[in-house]
Formats: C-alpha cells, sequence, structure tokens
C-alpha cells in the first residue's frame, strides 16, 4: 500500500498503475500457490509454517515501530524518489508484494478453508476465490476514500496482526 502511494505521488498516476500491476502478479503468483497445493507443503512442514508466521509478525511489528516511536517517521511522509521506468515499477510492486508477509498468510493459511471439496473441483474452486480477492485489492487500492482509511489505521492494523500472528 504505501509502495503504490509512493510512487503515485512521486511519479503520478501512471506509475502506481504500473507498480499496481506487478503488485496484483503477486496475488495471482500466492494464488497459484495455494491452488496448486503449496499450501499443503507448508503445512507438512510445521516449522516452515511457523516461521512464515513468526517473520511476517515481527516485520509488521518493525513496520508499526517505525511509525510510532519517538521521532519515528510517518511512512506517509512525501520525500523524493527516484524516477523508476516502467519495468522496475512493476518488478518493484512484484517484489514487494511477495515479501508481503499478510499476503503470503492470506493465500496460504486463510483462502483454504473457504473450499470445500464436496461442491466440485478444488482448483477451480482455488482459482475463482483467489480471483476475487485479486480483484478486489487491486479495485480497493485504486479507490482514494478506501486508500484514506486504510492509511489512517496502518500503524494500528500492523501492531494488532503481528500480535496475532505471534499468538498462533
Amino acid at each position: 500500500m504505501i509502495y503504490l502511494i509512493s510512487r503515485s505521488l512521486t511519479q503520478g498516476p501512471a506509475a502506481g498503475i504500473v507498480s499496481l500491476g506487478g503488485v496484483a502478479l503477486g496475488f495471482v503468483f500466492y494464488m497459484l500457490c495455494a491452488a496448486f497445493g503449496i499450501t499443503a507443503l507448508l503445512f507438512a512442514v510445521p516449522y516452515a509454517y511457523d516461521a512464515l508466521r513468526l517473520a511476517g509478525a515481527a516485520y509488521l511489528l518493525w513496520l508499526a515501530w517505525q511509525a510510532v516511536k519517538p521521532n519515528g517517521r510517518s511512512p506517509f511522509q512525501v520525500k523524493k524518489l527516484q524516477v523508476d521506468g516502467p519495468r522496475k515499477l512493476f518488478a518493484m510492486g512484484f517484489v514487494t508484494n511477495l515479501l508481503n508477509p499478510k499476503i503470503a498468510m492470506l493465500y496460504l493459511a486463510l483462502l483454504p478453508q473457504f473450499i470445500d471439496p464436496a461442491v466440485g473441483s478444488v482448483l477451480t474452486q482455488s482459482l475463482v476465490l483467489g480471483t476475487i480477492q485479486t480483484v478486489d485489492q487491486c479495485r480497493r487500492q485504486r479507490d482514494d476514500r478506501a486508500r484514506r482509511r486504510i492509511d489512517r489505521a496502518l500503524s494500528r492494523h500492523a501492531a494488532e496482526h503481528g500480535c496475532w500472528c505471534s499468538a498462533g
């Protein structure tokens, strides 16, 4: 979210849209991992899931601390960024989303709970559910009112999720 906002502010809406394309590809990557059973592998090795969960919790708590510590800098403080080309913007959006622990947790832990093998193909259900979530996330990224609400709650949200993830 912060990455998209910073690129849109410094390079304009077109840069934000290109970056959003990379972010969307990151959603698709995790969706495909969940759909093709990478989730089963992750849960078969309990330490792998715990490592992902705790690393994500630590990252979110660090983000929250950076915003609220004495003399901390707001992640929304506008500063001059280097102007990057479309390829780099897309790649940075993709990598930023791949390294986002909340997205990994969403696709690899939460979404599979809504799949019912009795209803039909697990692959089809996974792809449909993941596509709906991806489209919804991209729509939210472009909605200014939703973005402002999310911006105001970022530090609190990161701290809450960090605590939740670390509690197991």
